[in-house]
């Protein structure tokens, strides 16, 4: 049996924040012997549906992950996209509606986002090169079939390289 599951698991009544401005709806459970988990919703039918689908999973028996206090069977799929392919997706899909400006200003920003969400650093190749590999044909849709050798090995380096992003639920 894995360590990182329970079956014992408790789920509170939803609690209500009424504010000045805004009202908050909180989910509240615990897993096992660890500290209460807890969810926010902007409005009831969010927090109820939410809170239902915990109260469902428990009922019939599911083993609920004592790291993110949610059911194995939410598990989050990996994703065999990686962070550079996504990105290219991405710039695929404005290219045809996007002006030239607009085209240079997402390649820009997506240049300047890459590093941080890179998993490793392990092989990487020199920043500077990355950044010239990806702008000029990594991120330039009309571009990209004529990289050159040394881009093409950098954009296939980042195309075997997962994200690092993962969220987390909050804990109380």
């Amino acid at each position: 049996m894995d360590a990182n599951i329970t079956y014992d698991v408790r789920i509170y009544k939803t609690s209500v924040y009424k504010g000045k401005k805004v009202t908050a709806y909180t989910v509240r459970w615990k897993t096992g012997d660890v500290a209460p988990w807890k969810e926010r919703f902007r409005t009831s039918a969010q927090a109820e549906s939410f809170r239902s689908a915990l109260m469902s999973a428990a009922k019939s028996g599911e083993a609920f992950r004592l790291d993110t206090g949610r059911p194995v069977s939410w598990g989050r799929q990996e994703s065999s996209m990686s962070w550079y392919d996504f990105c290219v997706a991405y710039v695929d899909m404005k290219w045809k509606h996007s002006a030239a400006k607009r085209r240079a200003t997402i390649a820009w920003a997506l240049v300047t986002v890459m590093p941080p969400m890179l998993a490793t650093v392990k092989g990487a190749p020199d920043p500077k090169k990355m950044r010239r590999a990806l702008r000029q044909w990594g991120f330039n849709t009309a571009r990209r079939a004529e990289a050159p050798e040394d881009a093409e090995a950098i954009l296939q380096w980042l195309s075997g390289t997962p994200a690092r992003f993962r969220r987390s639920p909050t804990r109380t």
